[in-house]
């Protein structure tokens, strides 16, 4: 798959149609409504136990508020595929900024910590700070759903970028919803979207992670929340002196 320009779930607002600055305005706009929308929908206003499959094995469960040594904090466990079974703890952060498509307030996603099984019946390690990110962009589908990327406050019209809606999309688990396909004409990369299921990813049916299936209980989070409190915290990286690898 020719992997679109675009790091979904923190949008860059350059990402905008080519043809002209007129259409590379409303295109900016659409992908920041759909930004929002998903976040809220999607992640923010979620029942607790809802849970998404994707192509990879992939299972994503949603595991609502909870108290987090860095606060309240919302959480999402990872599980089934050839990754260990983590939990991502997140804070949405409403980020207000001025771009040439004026004032805007863009809602994102900011991972704070990292719950790591071991392996069955292995200990949980505890991971943030400046190692946290490093680890997220490791982890898939993990890092296609949250890995931030930094925000261009520019409108870059160099990529032809469509947003185009999708009805009646059948997945492989035959549930039908509606969503939106996001279309790079530069790249012939594309993505679909929505804020009718769970963390709002539905992929490329030609790549990974695709979802295949959605809804909302019968599943139990691996990482509970003892094994939680009783985690213990990633070692830092420790400093090597200039000229070591």
């Amino acid at each position: 798959m020719k992997r679109i320009v675009l790091l979904f779930f923190v949008l860059i607002a350059s990402l905008s149609a080519g043809w002209s600055q007129a259409r590379c305005k409303e295109e900016a706009k659409k992908l920041l409504d759909l930004q929002n929308r998903i976040v809220t929908q999607s992640f923010e206003r979620l029942p607790v136990g809802a849970w998404a499959r994707y192509n990879d094995g992939t299972v994503a469960l949603y595991l609502g508020k909870g108290q987090t040594p860095d606060g309240e904090l919302y959480g999402i466990e990872f599980s089934g595929s050839k990754m260990p079974v983590a939990q991502v703890w997140y804070a949405i952060v409403d980020k207000h900024f001025q771009t040439p498509i004026g004032p805007v307030t863009m809602r994102t996603l900011d991972p704070r910590l990292l719950y790591v099984r071991g392996g069955p019946g292995g200990g949980v390690m505890r991971i943030d700070g400046p190692i946290l990110q490093m680890a997220l962009a490791r982890m898939q589908p993990l890092s296609v759903i949250l890995t931030p990327a930094s925000i261009d406050k520019t409108l870059d019209c160099s990529h032809e970028t469509e947003v185009l809606p999708v009805t009646g999309y059948r997945l492989d688990g035959r549930q039908i919803i509606n969503g939106a396909k996001i279309i790079d004409h530069t790249t012939g990369g594309s993505i679909i979207v929505s804020t009718e299921v769970p963390f709002g990813l539905v992929g490329d049916p030609s790549g990974t992670p695709h979802l295949v299936a959605y809804g909302h209980g019968g599943l139990v989070p691996q990482i509970d929340e003892w094994a939680r409190h009783s985690a213990k915290a990633m070692p830092p990286i420790p400093y090597l002196p200039a000229g070591m690898p």
